[in-house]
């Protein structure tokens, strides 16, 4: 199906990682040749496009079986997954780093009282999940749970969700965010790199600030989120 299709790169792609992220040889770093290479990022692209469409076909199977047996009307379904390959952005091809390309996952919701074709932008954690399908199908939260709802989002244009965001990978690389701007810290061999992207404006994550005098205050600040932990 996508053999010949016109593939385009990412705005995003590079050959290489451009310095030391504690895991440029691990796993999926392997599935291409290093420096990256244009044809066959865009190779690696074909294939995924094509299982996107599978996975795409078998929810629609899953919809149909519902809709024959009388209870699509009534259910909620929930389509997330887990995290997505790099497949060349930044040099990379795993998911074994914090940009956004690689700690993003679908999340569709829909269902019986639920809005149809809204796009929500507060911040959740998939673990979120359980207590807002407790509150949409209005059952108790277990006290053992630990995430929060969101269920108040279907409802409220303004509901804020989470303040920030913190996320984690082994020991070598650490990020927080907070509304836009996005911190990674990256700690290999006793040495930090840090990287400071305003992803309204730059949602690719090329322009880095962290070591802008002007930024120095929003490093700080993101820096004390995660140290509060």
């Amino acid at each position: 199906q996508y053999e010949d299709a016109n593939i385009e790169l990412p705005a995003n792609f590079l050959p290489s990682h451009p310095f030391d992220n504690g895991e440029l040889t691990i796993r999926d770093e392997k599935l291409a040749g290093h420096p990256r290479q244009a044809e066959e990022i865009k190779a690696h692209a074909r294939d995924y496009y094509a299982m996107i469409s599978h996975v795409d076909q078998s929810v629609g199977k899953l919809i149909k079986a519902l809709q024959e047996k009388g209870m699509y009307e009534n259910s909620i379904i929930v389509f997330t997954g887990d995290n997505g390959l790099a497949l060349g952005q930044h040099g990379l091809m795993g998911k074994q780093n914090l940009y956004e390309h690689s700690i993003k996952v679908p999340l569709i919701i829909t269902g019986p009282g639920l809005p149809k074709d809204q796009r929500k932008r507060n911040m959740n954690y998939l673990f979120d999940l359980f207590p807002t399908l407790c509150d949409l199908l209005d059952i108790p939260t277990p006290k053992s749970v630990q995430g929060q709802s969101f269920s108040e989002a279907f409802l409220n244009d303004s509901f804020p969700g989470r303040d920030y965001m913190i996320y984690q990978y082994k020991d070598v690389q650490k990020a927080v965010r907070e509304k836009d701007l996005k911190l990674i810290r990256y700690r290999v061999n006793g040495r930090d790199t840090l990287q400071l992207f305003d992803l309204a404006k730059d949602p690719f994550e090329l322009n880095n600030m962290a070591y802008s005098q002007e930024f120095h205050s929003a490093v700080q600040a993101l820096t004390a989120r995660w140290e509060d932990k």
